[in-house]
C-alpha cells in the first residue's frame, strides 16, 4: 500500500515538473510580434500585399484597429504602387468578381527577368478576389436560386456595370447600354456611393455618352465628368455636365467642340484625358479644379486605323500613347507638360527579332518594372507582355479560367474610405457587405490564373486572319 502510495506520488510530482518546465518554455521562448514598438509594427504591415493586409485584420483586435485607422489607409497608399485589375468584359457573360494582380514581387520580378536563362515558369493564380456592387438590390432578392445549385442567374442588363476609369484607388462605374456614369466605388474597402439621377437625358439613337471620372488635388473635390450629343434645331452639339461628388446634383457646362469617340479616360495630375478618334486626331483633357476643356495634338502616328494599333495610359507618372503597326514593333511616346506647352516626345520602340511570336494589334501600358521592364496588356490575345527596351526577347503571359473576354484597367489600390475621402459631405455611402455580398452568381469564374506561354505561328496567323 505505501508502496502503491509513493508510486502515485512520484507520478505526480513528475506531472508538476514537467509543466513547470513547459511554463517556462513558454514564458522564455522568445519575443513575439506583440512585443513590436506600432510604428515597426506598421512598417511591417505596410509593405504586405492587400491580400496578406486583409489576413492581418483578422489576427487581433490591435491589429484590426492597427490597419482600419485612416492614417493607416494614407500612409499605405502614398508608398503604393500600380498594379492591374483584371474583369471579364464579354456582352453575354455577367460576373462582379474583379481580380487584383499582386504576384509576390522578388520572386515575380526574378522570373520575368530576361537577363537570366533559366527562370522558373510564371504562374500567377488569382486569389485576391474582390466584388463590385450589383445594380437593382430588389430585383435581386426578389429572384429564385437556380435549382440544385448555391448560386443565381441574373439579367445581364439590369445588373452590369463598366467601368469608367480609375483615380486614387476609386473606380466610377457605367451603365453598359449607354455608358451612363452612375456609381463611384473603392472595389478593396467594398464601398460605394451612387451618383444621383442626371438633369439632362441623352437623346435616343445618338452616340453613347462619354465620361470620366478624375480628382483636383487643390480643392480636394472628386468629380464625374459626363458628355453627350444633343439636337438644337436642324444641328447637333456635344454638351458637358459635371458633378461634384458629396453634392446632390449635376451642373452644366455648355458645348464644347464635338468629338463623337473619345476612348481610354484616364486619370492623371488634376486631368482627365480621352484620345478622340475625330480626324484630326487629338488628345481631350479636362481639368477637374477649372472645369474646362483643351485640345492637344496627338504626336505623329502611322496609321489611320487607330482603334485596332492604338491605346493611352499612364507611365511613370506621364501620360503615354502607344501604337503597333507591325509585328514586333511598337512606339511609345509621352507626353511633356510645360505648362501651356504640351509636347510629344518618343520614348522607345519595340523591334522584336523573333517577330513571328510577337502578337499583332495594340498594347495597353500597365506599369514600369523595378528592373526597367515594361508591363503590357494585350487585349485581343487576353495575355499580358513583358518586354524590357533593352534586352532580347519577351514574356507572354495568358490568363486563364476565364470563359469571356477580358479588360484590364491599371489601379492603385487604397484603404482609404470613401467615407473619409468625401469628409464633410453629406453623402450616404453604402457597402457591399450590405447587399447580398456572398451571393454567387452563375458561371461566375472559381479559379483564375497567369500562366506564362510560348506564342505559336499557326495561332498568330488565325487571329491575323480573323482580324484580331
Amino acid at each position: 500500500m505505501k508502496r502503491r502510495n509513493s508510486t502515485a506520488s512520484n507520478a505526480k510530482r513528475r506531472r508538476n515538473e514537467a509543466g513547470k518546465v513547459s511554463h517556462l518554455q513558454i514564458n522564455y521562448s522568445g519575443p513575439s510580434f506583440s512585443d513590436l514598438p506600432s510604428s515597426i509594427l506598421l512598417n511591417i504591415l505596410l509593405r504586405f500585399s492587400v491580400k496578406r493586409i486583409f489576413v492581418c485584420k483578422c489576427v487581433c483586435k490591435t491589429w484590426y484597429d492597427l490597419i482600419s485607422d485612416p492614417e493607416f489607409a494614407k500612409l499605405h497608399f502614398n508608398q503604393a504602387q500600380v498594379y492591374p485589375l483584371l474583369r471579364t468584359s464579354g456582352f453575354t457573360f455577367l460576373s462582379r468578381m474583379i481580380y487584383l494582380v499582386q504576384p509576390e514581387q522578388d520572386d515575380f520580378e526574378r522570373n520575368l527577368d530576361m537577363r537570366y536563362k533559366y527562370n522558373s515558369p510564371i504562374k500567377i493564380i488569382l486569389d485576391s478576389k474582390l466584388k463590385l456592387p450589383l445594380h437593382n438590390i430588389q430585383m435581386v432578392l426578389d429572384k429564385d436560386w437556380v435549382e440544385g445549385k448555391n448560386c443565381m442567374k441574373l439579367n445581364m442588363k439590369n445588373h452590369k456595370y463598366s467601368i469608367v476609369n480609375s483615380c486614387n484607388g476609386l473606380l466610377c462605374l457605367s451603365n453598359p447600354s449607354d455608358n451612363d456614369p452612375v456609381m463611384v466605388c473603392n472595389p478593396i474597402t467594398g464601398e460605394f456611393i451612387d451618383l444621383p439621377e442626371v438633369r439632362t437625358v441623352k437623346d435616343p439613337g445618338l452616340p453613347n455618352i462619354q465620361c470620366g471620372f478624375g480628382f483636383s488635388p487643390r480643392t480636394n473635390q472628386y468629380k464625374v465628368i459626363r458628355m453627350f450629343t444633343r439636337w438644337i434645331g436642324n444641328d447637333n452639339f456635344m454638351v458637358a455636365e459635371v458633378h461634384v461628388l458629396g453634392t446632390e446634383s449635376w451642373k452644366d457646362l455648355g458645348f464644347f467642340p464635338k468629338s463623337m469617340y473619345k476612348l481610354f479616360p484616364t486619370y492623371l495630375n488634376g486631368c482627365v484625358y480621352w484620345f478622340s478618334l475625330v480626324q484630326p486626331c487629338s488628345v481631350i483633357s479636362f481639368d477637374i479644379q477649372k472645369e474646362c476643356f483643351e485640345l492637344i495634338s496627338v504626336p505623329p502616328l502611322e496609321h489611320l486605323n487607330l482603334l485596332e494599333r492604338v491605346s493611352m495610359g499612364v507611365l511613370g507618372g506621364e501620360l503615354f500613347i502607344s501604337e503597333g503597326f507591325g509585328l514586333g514593333i511598337v512606339d511609345f511616346w509621352a507626353m511633356k507638360d510645360n505648362g501651356a506647352k504640351k509636347s510629344w516626345s518618343q520614348i522607345f520602340s519595340f523591334q522584336v527579332d523573333d517577330d513571328e511570336r510577337w502578337p499583332y494589334g495594340s498594347y495597353q501600358p500597365i506599369k514600369y518594372m523595378s528592373n526597367g521592364a515594361l508591363l503590357m496588356f494585350h487585349s485581343g490575345k487576353h495575355a499580358f507582355i513583358c518586354k524590357d527596351p533593352e534586352k532580347i526577347g519577351f514574356k507572354y503571359l495568358k490568363v486563364h479560367g476565364l470563359e469571356s473576354k477580358v479588360e484590364v484597367i491599371a489601379h492603385i489600390p487604397s484603404f482609404v474610405s470613401l467615407k473619409h475621402a468625401l469628409s464633410g459631405r453629406n453623402v450616404k455611402v453604402l457597402n457591399i457587405k450590405s447587399r447580398c455580398a456572398e451571393l454567387k452568381l452563375h458561371r461566375e469564374a472559381k479559379s483564375i490564373s497567369i500562366v506564362e506561354e510560348n506564342r505559336n505561328i499557326e495561332s498568330d496567323s488565325e487571329d491575323r486572319d480573323s482580324g484580331v
